[in-house]
């Protein structure tokens, strides 16, 4: 399928829906609660690492179960429950790998706290993995590397993303005149990994829609 076709699906519409209300929520509910956590340190510490972090991780999860199997661009593949039956706890784990990977991809001195380069690492790791146990259940053979073009297109939008999310924060405090809210910004970040998800996916989901995913 074409990226014009996944996106006007109603199941991926529905997904982005989805996506965009769950992202809101949980950012607005996180900057609601950090004045009141700040005045204590453990939990001032535990919004900042634990909460919003898993809360973030949740959310994308959310998304790419919400989109599958449009997301690797077909309708050809197992059932979603298949795929996440097909072993122990497999929704757990897509949850855990997003959860651990904004846990320690800040630690990566290149990386740093810096959201904009952490949350398109977490959202590809998440999808690579169901992608991993898509093909597995489909029978079809991927490979998770797009490849150096698709790469290239990826690093330009994750390069573009924290500027546009500051400019959307900007716009919104201008057409509400209030003061800038970094929630704002995050909020815009995290729906803006839509298309860093896309890109990879219809990509590396391309075998997928081959003969050996029909099931």
């Amino acid at each position: 399928m074409s990226l014009a076709a996944v996106m006007t699906s109603p199941q991926f519409l529905g997904a982005l829906l989805l996506y965009a209300l769950t992202v809101l929520l949980c950012e607005r509910v996180a900057s609601r609660l950090a004045p009141h956590m700040a005045q204590h340190g453990l939990t001032d510490w535990l919004l900042e690492h634990v909460y919003v972090p898993l809360s973030r991780a949740a959310c994308i999860v959310l998304f790419v179960a919400a989109a599958y199997p449009l997301l690797f661009g077909t309708v050809q593949a197992p059932w979603l429950f298949e795929v996440l039956g097909d072993g122990e706890r497999r929704v757990s784990t897509l949850l855990n790998l997003a959860f651990i990977a904004s846990l320690l991809l800040p630690l990566i001195p290149v990386l740093g706290d810096r959201l904009a380069l952490v949350l398109p690492l977490q959202a590809i790791a998440t999808s690579a993995l169901l992608l991993h146990w898509t093909a597995a259940s489909a029978g079809a053979h991927v490979s998770l590397w797009p490849g150096s073009d698709v790469v290239l297109v990826l690093l330009v939008l994750v390069a573009l993303g924290e500027p546009l999310a500051r400019a959307t924060a900007r716009f919104w405090a201008m057409v509400r005149a209030e003061r800038e809210e970094p929630w704002i910004a995050e909020t815009a970040l995290l729906m803006l990994q839509v298309p860093v998800i896309l890109t990879y996916t219809l990509h590396v989901g391309a075998p997928l829609a081959g003969p050996a995913a029909m099931h």
